[in-house]
């Protein structure tokens, strides 16, 4: 069984589109999960700082929702910065790759503040503590929209198509692939956010990323239990 800790991808469709070596691709899908991610996050703390604040399980459920935001954020900048952008750097000269990582810098504080309000409204699910939690998220909702934005500006699909052939796109997103799996967990909540924050052919194509254990045992039912409370702000199954 895979670590739970660990996301499994399966290195040998990761990128799946029927198009397994579009790098830029797989960039805009992640892109997608996490501006989701971070609209719902803002969207329901602020309805929850200003009405009856959630209580558990909601509330849990919630901060469990956010953990793998910040999971899934953290390791996708990670990877930029430690794969994608090293490959890249000398085939896209005037891409601001430097900025880029800049960033990612700036972000991280937020995150890990994002992630210690969300374990505080798990133990005082208040109005204070909701609208502390609004706020954080409303600076990174800022700074993620810019950077996302500028980010695929520059790395569009024909772009990439134009400078590094399929064999080598192929070998990155492998490398990137094995990256997230080090570096973004625990697997039975990062997994479900990843999937069902996508819908139809997005989510089938992320879903293909995946070793079929994992989409047909584990998430709908060893990990279940675990990722169920999330449901109120995913979207449904299809």
């Amino acid at each position: 069984m895979p670590d739970e800790q660990a996301m499994p991808f399966n290195t040998e469709t990761f990128g799946c589109d029927d198009e397994p070596h579009n790098l830029a691709k797989g960039l805009l899908r992640i892109h997608h999960v996490i501006s989701r991610g971070v609209e719902v996050g803002c969207q329901h703390s602020h309805a929850f700082a200003s009405s009856e604040p959630a209580r558990t399980p909601l509330a849990s459920g919630f901060a469990d929702y956010l953990q793998a935001l910040v999971a899934v954020l953290h390791g996708h900048h990670t990877g930029e910065d430690e794969v994608a952008f090293p490959a890249l750097r000398g085939r896209f000269p005037d891409v601001p790759w430097q900025l880029f990582s800049d960033e990612h810098r700036t972000v991280v504080p937020i995150l890990a503040e994002i992630n210690s309000r969300a374990e505080g409204i798990r133990e005082e699910p208040s109005s204070d503590s909701w609208a502390a939690l609004a706020e954080a998220l409303d600076r990174l909702a800022a700074l993620w929209k810019t950077h996302r934005q500028r980010e695929e500006n520059h790395l569009t699909v024909s772009g990439l198509a134009g400078v590094v052939p399929p064999d080598e796109q192929a070998a990155l997103v492998a490398k990137l692939a094995s990256h997230s799996q080090e570096h973004s967990g625990p697997a039975y909540l990062v997994v479900p956010f990843v999937l069902y924050n996508l819908a139809g052919g997005e989510r089938r194509a992320m879903g293909a990323l995946f070793p079929p254990l994992v989409t047909g045992q584990l998430v709908p039912v060893v990990w279940h239990e675990k990722w169920s409370p999330m449901k109120p702000f995913l979207l449904a199954a299809d």
